[in-house]
């Protein structure tokens, strides 16, 4: 990892400037706090803001002779007075840009969007602009594009300053979104000239003429930043953000995944390093330092320390080979009702009974589709068993993975995101299960409800805070 050792002279090229970050965090679900609680406590939070223009106060980005390695980190950047920046009544600083902003994620298999509409719009054509971009997505049917309503949240007057939306499509589906561009372009031309687009991932390279042939300008950001700003963003700034699956205090099966029920977790002041598990098309691990403290706020230290190719890509491909199903969500409710010991070989099908020898027991899963090499079986097989034990298959095994990593690394704190987590509660309860058993309560798994915009959420929180030398 890359660090900056002279701090000095970090701190004279930046000048006086000094700026404090305090931030009240709200009690927790099984505390007895209100929602009113948490969002007066998101509303404490106060950061250095950065207008579009920069005025006489600039922001500079360098990266250090141009050096590149899987080990990035986001301290290693020089920085200039940031000026303060309000939202329009009462004096909440809010650490995004005034106007329509987006931040777009476009992965190999999912689009993610996030709409920040302003808080304080006057009727007139960018109040019918915004219902306009609302209605595309919720007249459009779920595999094209549709907004994620259950995670809208409404912060005028806070850090956001605004009006949070999160909208998916499919990738394959991308030219919706440049429709939906299109006839804004046509409609609203002065309007759509006034967005401001911070793209990630690799469709942001892959698709950068189409948003130049519309005469949008895009400013990219580095894809793996993205995901760790998007996390802390999200951590410190959301209320009620990450959560886990724990066994019930009374009753039920404590080796059974299903009978987990969710608990809410404060995270933020968890020992690091961190180990953050993106889960999208295939997978990457992030080892997360502990933050740097410098004038303007805090920074996080970074390197990619694992991953591996089967992920949320694998699942969606296979499970639709397998099932016939269109969509990771169909896919997912198919699974639900599914038994994936019918497809899979236990413990119990070869040996009779527990294997004592290495305390495994029957109900121990030898080999996932284990089952199937039986002709008749195959014939008989439902396509809900399937995608069941597809599932489990992959979560275990990016679980199994993931908690070498964490062991390698000294990460007691694994926070899995992506899209493939997204409303995947199989995985969440599997991933849960699976690290209380390996580390015996020693390391947890944990989860964020915005875990498939974490990218997208990043992009917009690091557009106030640096260029990419990427930036056009």
């Amino acid at each position: 990892m890359q660090h900056v050792n002279d701090g000095k002279a970090f701190a004279a090229q930046r000048g006086a400037a000094k700026s404090n970050c305090p931030f009240k965090n709200g009690e927790m679900e099984g505390n007895g706090s209100s929602r009113s609680d948490s969002q007066d406590a998101l509303n404490g939070f106060e950061m250095r803001g950065l207008d579009e223009e920069f005025d006489d106060a600039r922001l500079k980005l360098y990266r250090r002779n141009g050096r590149r390695s899987r080990s990035r980190s986001l301290d290693d950047i020089r920085i200039e007075m940031l000026p303060r920046t309000s939202s329009p009544s009462c004096g909440r600083k809010s650490f995004l840009p005034e106007g329509m902003l987006f931040g777009i994620d476009i992965g190999g298999t999912l689009a993610k969007i996030v709409f920040r509409e302003p808080g304080f719009l006057a009727q007139g054509p960018k109040t019918e602009q915004a219902q306009r971009l609302r209605q595309y997505f919720s007249n459009s049917d779920g595999r094209v594009g549709s907004e994620d309503e259950r995670l809208y949240f409404s912060d005028p007057l806070g850090v956001f300053g605004g009006k949070m939306h999160f909208l998916k499509l499919e990738t394959s589906s991308i030219d919706f979104l440049f429709e939906i561009l299109r006839k804004e372009r046509q409609t609203s031309p002065h309007e759509v000239t006034q967005w401001k687009i911070y793209a990630t991932g690799g469709g942001s390279f892959k698709y950068e003429a189409r948003f130049k042939d519309l005469g949008i300008k895009v400013r990219k950001s580095d894809e793996m930043e993205t995901i760790v700003s998007g996390v802390l963003c999200a951590i410190e700034n959301i209320p009620d953000e990450c959560f886990t699956w724990v066994p019930p205090e009374f009753g039920g099966d404590v080796d059974d995944d299903m009978t987990l029920v969710r608990q809410t977790i404060q995270v933020e002041k968890a020992r690091k390093p961190w180990l953050v598990v993106n889960v999208g098309s295939g997978v990457s691990m992030l080892k997360l330092d502990e933050q740097m403290t410098v004038d303007h706020g805090k920074v996080g230290t970074y390197k990619r320390v694992g991953g591996t190719p089967v992920g949320g890509g694998t699942f969606l491909a296979l499970g639709c080979l397998l099932t016939g199903a269109k969509s990771h969500q169909e896919l997912l409710e198919m699974a639900a009702k599914g038994n994936a010991k019918a497809v899979d070989k236990l413990v119990g099908d070869i040996y009779g009974e527990d294997y004592h020898g290495l305390g495994l027991s029957a109900h121990t899963v030898a080999s996932s589709f284990g089952k199937l090499v039986n002709a008749d079986l195959r014939n008989n097989v439902s396509m809900e068993d399937l995608a069941a034990s597809l599932v489990q298959m992959i979560s275990w095994n990016i679980a199994h993975l993931a908690r070498l990593v964490a062991c390698q690394e000294g990460a007691r704190t694994i926070i899995f995101t992506g899209s493939f987590m997204h409303n995947n509660e199989i995985s969440q309860r599997k991933f849960a299960a699976a690290f209380r058993y390996w580390s015996n309560g020693d390391s947890q798994a944990l989860f964020m409800r915005h875990e498939g915009y974490v990218g997208a959420l990043g992009a917009l929180a690091m557009s106030t805070l640096i260029r990419q030398e990427h930036t056009h």
